[in-house]
């Protein structure tokens, strides 16, 4: 052990109103070292809707700042995921995500992420 001490803490919340349920959570905590405190933070809130029998849509954004006392990147994802499950323990799912790291000096990269995925055990 180095003797710096490390604090964490976070908030959840789940919540569903018929078809669609809602997740949600906002964390952050300290960590000390010999350059000073490093306060980071972290959230996403997620919506699940269930179209019908084996048909869901996911939206999702996800946010990461892991010094936000000091000008470093953050880090943001935008989310959309569809899962169709067409026969019992076969599974079709197309994801869509959209990276946007945001940096001190407004060099951002943003990125796209397609998937398309078929699971089907055997």
């Amino acid at each position: 052990m180095n003797g710096f001490d490390k604090t964490r803490w976070s908030l959840y919340l789940t919540r569903t109103f018929h078809s669609l349920t809602l997740l949600g959570e906002y964390a952050g905590g300290t960590d000390e070292s010999f350059s000073g405190d490093v306060n980071s933070m972290a959230a996403f809130i997620e919506g699940v809707y269930r179209v019908s029998r084996g048909i869901n849509v996911r939206v999702k954004y996800d946010y990461v700042d892991p010094d936000k006392d000091r000008d470093r990147t953050v880090n943001r994802r935008y989310f959309f995921d569809v899962d169709v499950e067409p026969v019992p323990f076969t599974q079709v799912k197309l994801s869509y995500a959209r990276y946007h790291p945001s940096t001190p000096t407004g060099a951002d990269a943003d990125y796209d992420e397609y998937v398309a995925m078929l699971y089907v055990p055997f």
